[in-house]
C-alpha cells in the first residue's frame, strides 16, 4: 500500500550527508513523517498517530548504488526490489533512497511513502519541500525537534470512547449537506446506481491484463511519452494531465 516515486537527474549526485540534511531540515513541515501508527488495547479503537521516539534520519534516508552499466534495466531491477519491500510498520511509513551509479553520470532519487500517510497528489509534499526553484538556495538548518509523549493507555481509551460515541452524530450531522450537493448536481438519481457500479467493479476487475494474484514479489517498468502529447490528449478529452493515463 505504499506508493513510489523515481526522479532520474543529470549532473553530479549530492553527497549523502547534504541530502540527509536536506530531508531533516525540511521534516517540521510534514510533520507526518516523524510520526508512527499505534494501536489501542486489544485494537478495539481505530489507530492514531504519535511521534516516533526513536526517529533516526539515517533509517528513512538511504543510499545505493545501481549496478553496472548502470542502465535502464539495471535501474528498473534495482527500483522493483525497493519497491516490493515492505515498509516497517514499526517506523514512520517512508523511505527516500539516493541512487548512483548511473550511465552518462546521472543520479536518482526514489521515493516510497505509505498511501495512510498521504494521497496521489499528497505524497509530492516532501519531494516537492525537497526542492528548490533557485539554484544556489542554501537550505535551512536543521531544526532540534522533541516527539510528544504518547498518549497513557487511559488517555487512548479515554479517545477511543468518545470517537465511538460521537461517530452516528458526525455523520448525521453530514448527511444534510450530502444530499444537497447530489440534489443540486442532479446526482440524487443515480448515487444508488453508482454504488451498484462500483460493487461490480470490486467483483469484476475492469482491466483483465493489469490484474492477478497478488504476492511479494514485483516488477516495475515505464513508458515514455512526451508532455506536449499528454497536454493534446488531455485538451481532446478534458480533464487535467493527471487524468491522461486512466483514460479508457
Amino acid at each position: 500500500m505504499h506508493l513510489g516515486s523515481l526522479a532520474v537527474f543529470e549532473g553530479p549526485a549530492p553527497a549523502y550527508d547534504d541530502l540527509i540534511t536536506l530531508v531533516e531540515a525540511k521534516l517540521p513541515l510534514v510533520p507526518r513523517y516523524r510520526q508512527v501508527v499505534r494501536t489501542t488495547p486489544l485494537q478495539v479503537f481505530r489507530p492514531m498517530w504519535v511521534d516516533d521516539e526513536h526517529f533516526e534520519i539515517t533509517y528513512h534516508v538511504r543510499h545505493a548504488a545501481v549496478p553496472a552499466p548502470g542502465g535502464p534495466e539495471q535501474l528498473r531491477a534495482l527500483a522493483a526490489r525497493l519497491f516490493a519491500q515492505r515498509l516497517d510498520r514499526a517506523r514512520p511509513l517512508f523511505e527516500e533512497w539516493l541512487l548512483e551509479g548511473l550511465e552518462d553520470g546521472r543520479w536518482a532519487l526514489l521515493s516510497k511513502v505509505h498511501h495512510c500517510m498521504v494521497d496521489g497528489i499528497g505524497g509530492t509534499d516532501l519531494m516537492t519541500l525537497v526542492f528548490d526553484t533557485e539554484p544556489d538556495t542554501t537550505p535551512p538548518e536543521p531544526a532540534d525537534w522533541q516527539p510528544e509523549p504518547v498518549p497513557s493507555v487511559a488517555s487512548q481509551v479515554a479517545d477511543g470512547l468518545r470517537d465511538v460515541l460521537t461517530w452516528p452524530l458526525r455523520q448525521l450531522a453530514s448527511a444534510p449537506d450530502l444530499l444537497r450537493r447530489l440534489s443540486e448536481s442532479g446526482d440524487l438519481a443515480g448515487y444508488g446506481s453508482g454504488l451498484t457500479d462500483s460493487a461490480k467493479r470490486l467483483s469484476q476487475p475492469s482491466a483483465a491484463s493489469l490484474n492477478g494474484p497478488i504476492g511479494p514479489h514485483r516488477r516495475w517498468d515505464w513508458t515514455t511519452v512526451r508532455l506536449s502529447e499528454v497536454k493534446e490528449i488531455r485538451s481532446a478529452h478534458g480533464g487535467t494531465v493527471n487524468d491522461v493515463p486512466r483514460l479508457p
